[in-house]
């Protein structure tokens, strides 16, 4: 206890009462006591007094008494000291003085001693010039609260506050209870307790108080006994204790305590020693709270349900729980740990501590992961972490799309590909789940009467999830969506999507040409395979192609002819007559079968791919010739031409030679019909022969001109516009002159290629 009076620390042992006499004092020359107005025991028991009218802050060693030198004394211009008139310890062990005449508080480091300069200054714009500054506090976050009397306020600074800083709350007002507050003091919970020496009060303010705010508690009236209460400070019971310097006397109230309540001790008369008592300390008082830690750990569950409810103490540096504290433990996911973005909630966050301790039921992490921790927080106080626990997926609840496809082309697969994932109600991926998930195309969505088609639906999920390949819609379609369903899990819907008209550039057959028509000879059937590209050259799988077959033109067909050739595309069941629009399959292949006529003699059958008969995107088939049959015959080439000099061939040899009907434009025409003629040399007995007429000498064929109609009818052209022939040198000796070949047409024109002698 200070008296301020007699410049006197007195000390009284635990459950004094009445008119105790003091188990020790200091008191004397020595002590270097003048007007001591403040006082704070760290946690060793040193003693620090603020002497208000020597602007000194002195250090007593734990059980000094009497005439005791003090172990330190703060003194010098350098220490801004001015008049100090309250004290008080943070949770680091800094002194911090309030100085009354000086308008600012002054932070010193442990074991500061003589002209020590403050290792902060705080002058604050709060602090009007001349205000005095009185008792000072801080609660368990570090924030330092300040009795300003003159002002009939209490301010509050955050931690480290310095300089001209800011206050964080201001507590003033007509009806805030306050008058000439002069000691201010912190219960466990982290209320405010002010004494107010100017109408003999003590109001209690909750955490976090501002402006004009009345108070919760008030302890004021006769039987009271206050008149100046001058010091405030509680023991770790929670009792509040209270120096009163008119009356001379110290008393002790019990926690809960409020209106015109009696003290349940108080401590005053003449053998007291107390003299103009300004202040206290308690012995045993309430342990500073330093720290948090987990009582009862949170251990491994499932995504969105309940955890091991977690507890977190408050205690002080030796690790004793303060039973005392209320204050709100906040709790939360440490960063770095679990799954990334998961969330905690509890029934309640934060938790006011109850008995020293904050529970938290109803706590649930929705996102599965490993390694997930636990942080406890509490202002200042030193975080606790839990030990590491597991979130695990819950039981399967709904379907979601973790792959939405985002549209294609008609018959082509989507891109990408759809996945479906099976998830417990907070969205974490079942990766234990195999159950079978179904894709369909939702109903309303697209082009009617549209199909999906998947090479498999419904598929198992591996890993939870189901993936789905090669699907693709058969109608083009705006607006598509993607139903999946699984049971009695709820149905997950695709975003929206386009089905667009698959763009074929070109199409390639297995065999070009597939042969001349009279190569095969009649009824014969050959089966071929044609290929749609995409611009990029990739197969089109499942797309739709329509194939045809086009017969030669009635007007270039012999008297009484008719092509009875036919052509059909799929296999099996899936045999359709051309033309038609046939599905290719996942390779972007349609399998097309041709039969010849039954009685082939003139012009060619052609197979047509396209996309559309009716649009501009048709690809023609690759037996497109290079004239079309039927067009008019120019001229005929031969080759080799000449064969060669005929005395270079053995007798009797037979050399190949070719005839080429070509258009005006020097294209060649299959199916064009060739007469053919020989003019021997004198004395020449060669001959020609071909597979349509067998063989043939001068005296076979008359004239072309005028071609008897009981003569053997014209040769045609292959698919390629050309026809081969075998020439057989004579047997004889020419007399001189060459043989020559004629090809020919009635009415259109012919051309004769001599092959002279030399």
């Amino acid at each position: 206890m200070t008296n301020g009076t007699d410049s006197s620390i007195t000390e009284y042992a635990p459950g004094s009462t009445g008119n105790a006499t003091p188990s020790a004092t200091i008191s004397g020359d020595d002590t270097g006591l003048d007007d001591p107005a403040a006082i704070v025991v760290d946690p060793a028991g040193d003693v620090f007094i603020a002497n208000e009218n020597s602007s000194t802050v002195e250090e007593f060693a734990p059980g000094a008494s009497g005439d005791a030198t003090p172990a330190a004394t703060i003194s010098g211009s350098n220490t801004g000291l001015d008049g100090p008139d309250g004290l008080a310890l943070n949770a680091a062990g800094d002194l911090y003085v309030a100085n009354l005449d000086g308008d600012s508080v002054v932070e010193f480091g442990p074991g500061a001693s003589g002209n020590a300069t403050p290792i902060l200054t705080l002058s604050s714009s709060g602090i009007e010039d001349g205000s005095p500054l009185d008792g000072l506090a801080f609660n368990s976050a570090g924030d330092m609260f300040v009795a300003m009397s003159a002002d009939d306020g209490v301010g509050e600074f955050a931690p480290g506050a310095s300089g001209d800083a800011g206050l964080v709350n201001w507590i003033a007002g007509a009806s805030d209870g306050l008058y000439d507050p002069v000691d201010v003091a912190i219960d466990s919970s982290g209320n405010l307790w002010v004494a107010n020496s100017g109408n003999g009060s003590i109001g209690e303010y909750p955490p976090g108080a501002n402006g004009e705010v009345f108070p919760v508690d008030t302890i004021s009236g006769s039987d009271t006994g206050l008149s100046y209460p001058d010091g405030l400070q509680f023991d770790a019971s929670g009792n509040l204790w209270v120096s009163d310097q008119n009356a001379e006397s110290v008393m002790e109230f019990a926690p809960g305590a409020t209106g015109d309540a009696t003290p349940t001790t108080t401590i005053t008369g003449s053998d007291t020693g107390l003299d103009g008592p300004s202040d206290l300390a308690v012995a045993g008082a309430p342990p500073t709270p330093t720290k948090l830690a987990f009582v009862a750990q949170p251990s491994k569950g499932s995504a969105g349900a309940l955890l091991a409810e977690p507890k977190v103490a408050v205690e002080d540096a030796a690790g004793d729980v303060l039973t005392g504290n209320t204050s709100k433990v906040t709790l939360s996911i440490k960063a770095g740990t679990g799954a990334s973005g998961a969330t905690l909630k509890c029934t309640s966050n934060p938790v006011a501590a109850s008995g020293g301790v904050a529970a938290f039921p109803g706590c649930r992490i929705n996102l599965a992961g490993s390694g997930y921790q636990l942080q406890a927080t509490d202002g200042s106080l030193a975080a606790a972490d839990s030990s590491a626990f597991t979130i695990n997926p819950g039981p399967a609840y709904k379907l979601a799309f973790v792959t939405e496809p985002s549209g294609g082309q008609q018959f082509l697969a989507l891109s990408p590909q759809p996945a479906v994932a099976i998830e417990d109600r907070e969205g974490n991926v079942v990766t234990s789940n195999t159950s079978k998930v179904t894709l369909s195309i939702k109903a309303g969505t697209g082009a009617s009467g549209a199909a999906l088609i998947c090479t498999s639906n419904p598929v198992a999920a591996s890993a939870g999830i189901g993936t789905f390949a090669r699907c693709a819609i058969n109608k083009v379609g705006n607006d598509y969506q993607l139903a999946a369903s699984d049971g009695s899990l709820v149905a997950a819907t695709s975003a929206k999507f386009d089905v667009t008209l698959q763009v074929i550039s070109s199409f390639t057959w297995s065999s070009n040409p597939i042969a001349a028509p009279a190569s095969l000879g009649p009824d014969t059937t050959v089966t071929r395979t044609v290929t749609a590209l995409t611009a990029a050259g990739r197969p089109a799988a499942d797309v739709l192609v329509y194939v045809s077959l086009i017969k030669p033109a009635p007007s270039i067909e012999p008297v009484g002819f008719t092509d009875n050739s036919s052509a059909t595309c799929g296999t099996g069941k899936n045999i359709v007559r051309l033309p038609a629009y046939c599905q290719a399959n996942s390779a972007g292949e349609v399998e097309v079968t041709y039969q010849t006529s039954s009685h082939r003699e003139l012009g060619s059958d052609e197979l047509i791919a396209a996309v559309d008969p009716f649009g501009t995107d048709q690809a023609a088939d690759p037996y497109t010739y290079s004239a079309p049959v039927g067009t008019p015959i120019a001229s005929y080439s031969w080759n080799p031409d000449p064969i060669a000099p005929a005395e270079s061939l053995a007798s009797g040899e037979s050399v190949p030679i070719t005839v080429t009907a070509l258009s005006a434009e020097g294209n060649p025409i299959p199916g064009a019909p060739v007469y053919l003629r020989l003019t021997e040399a004198p004395g020449s007995n060669a001959k020609i022969s071909s597979s349509c007429n067998g063989t043939t000498t001068a005296e076979s064929v008359p004239g072309l001109a005028a071609r008897p109609a009981s003569t053997p009818a014209p040769c045609s052209t292959g698919r390629s516009g050309s026809l081969t022939i075998t020439y057989t040198s004579s047997t004889k000796t020419p007399t001189g002159g060459s043989d020559g070949v004629t090809a020919g047409y009635p009415k259109v024109q012919e051309v004769t290629d001599v092959y002279s002698y030399d």
